[in-house]
């Protein structure tokens, strides 16, 4: 039922398992219960958790999608940057992709230099023609 939920601690979870399982006479649910509060339900749940993972607590989740770019390839990227800093951003994927085998989307790129602190010029097209540059990079 919502509203009759409440924080169990993890030492009153260690003696349920301890009074069920590991005691040399094991207690039943409605003894742990008339002497812990806790739910047979509950007890169920957390007798379950602690055989299937060895814990009385779950494992916090993983929250978020997973990066795109790691560790590794963001230092990449910043060495790259230092090294050739009037890189466009096309010139940056493709390397990224041919060196790290990664392929990224300019929003991510731009997410991931801001970051970084560095700041980017827009290249306009007019500079790209007159340069020789691929303009559909």
């Amino acid at each position: 039922m919502p509203g009759q939920r409440r924080h169990i601690s993890d030492e009153v979870k260690n003696v349920i398992v301890t009074m069920s399982t590991q005691a040399e006479i094991p207690l039943t649910r409605k003894e742990i219960r008339a002497l812990t509060g806790v739910a047979e339900s509950t007890q169920r749940r957390i007798n379950a958790l602690y055989r299937r993972t060895g814990q009385v607590s779950a494992p916090p989740a993983v929250n978020g999608r997973s990066r795109t770019l790691n560790a590794m390839d963001v230092s990449f990227l910043e060495g790259l940057m230092e090294r050739r800093p009037d890189i466009t951003f096309n010139e940056m994927k493709k390397v990224l992709r041919e060196v790290c085998n990664v392929e990224i989307s300019k929003a991510t790129l731009s997410r991931t230099l801001k970051q970084l602190g560095f700041t980017r010029k827009k290249v306009h097209y007019t500079m790209m023609v007159q340069s020789g540059v691929d303009a559909s990079l």
